[in-house]
């Protein structure tokens, strides 16, 4: 849907008819929401609105399909998205990238680009796998004291 287009129209409306205009945008637009799967931005049908709510409305429409449209899964995103995905530096993810650890594609010396399955992929293939030790592996507990630095168990008596 083309929210530019609909606020351009709101501009050029008529003063007369401009509630009633402005209902039918947020009216189309909450249609089009429900059908492409933005509940955020899905209102009541409404008879009439203000020319400047609905333009507010507008700008909210655009950041929340913007948003999606960075998340999807077949764009490709940047070295610095992605680390911040990873909660990494660049500098840290660009290592990473080095010894091999994730797949990424690089057109000649241009940015390094990741899609999101990859990241997932890594992420998956990064989670610590907890080692369970036989009773004989255990480490002992350590001895507490009641005096600070004073270990009772080391004296002769």
């Amino acid at each position: 849907m083309n929210f530019h287009k609909h606020l351009a129209d709101l501009d050029n409306v008529h003063d007369d008819v401009a509630e009633t205009f402005a209902a039918s945008v947020v009216n189309r637009v909450s249609e089009w929401a429900v059908v492409n799967g933005f509940p955020s931005i899905v209102r009541d049908p409404t008879p009439a609105a203000q020319v400047t709510e609905v333009r507010r409305y507008l700008a909210e429409a655009i950041a929340a399909t913007r948003a999606t449209e960075t998340l999807a899964t077949d764009a490709l995103v940047d070295l610095a998205t992605a680390a911040e995905l990873l909660g990494y530096k660049p500098a840290g993810l660009r290592k990473i990238v080095k010894a091999g650890k994730i797949r990424f594609v690089q057109n000649g010396r241009g940015p390094i680009r990741f899609r999101r399955e990859w990241i997932d992929e890594y992420i998956q293939a990064s989670k610590p796998v907890k080692v369970e030790r036989s009773p004989s592996q255990r480490r002992p507990a350590i001895p507490k004291s009641s005096v600070p630095g004073f270990d009772p168990s080391r004296f002769k008596r």
